[in-house]
């Protein structure tokens, strides 16, 4: 678990790095039993696409994708559809 925290720390750009994500799908998923100041930096940073939003897991605590897999499996599979609708709209002539 060390190793991973160490790893997704060294991949990830520092919050003044990146000021906008555009319309990149962006979904957050936060424990229900967040801070209200944690709360509020996942709301910071959903709103950095234009297509992000807070998806709260209620039956979890830290550990999110231990404690309520489904909900991490259905999102990605809710932007991942999110994308090849758009992708589709694109191709299709107009």
């Amino acid at each position: 678990m060390a190793d991973q925290l160490r790893m997704l720390q060294d991949a990830t750009p520092s919050a003044g790095e990146v000021a906008s994500l555009g319309d990149v799908p962006l979904v957050v998923i936060s424990s229900a039993d967040q801070t209200p100041d944690v709360t509020a930096a996942h709301h910071l940073l959903a709103r950095m696409s234009s297509q992000g939003h807070v998806v709260f897991a209620s039956k979890s605590g830290h550990w999110v994708p231990y404690d309520e897999p489904e909900l991490i499996v259905e999102t990605i599979r809710e932007v991942v559809e999110t994308v090849r609708r758009r992708h589709v709209s694109a191709i299709r002539p107009g």
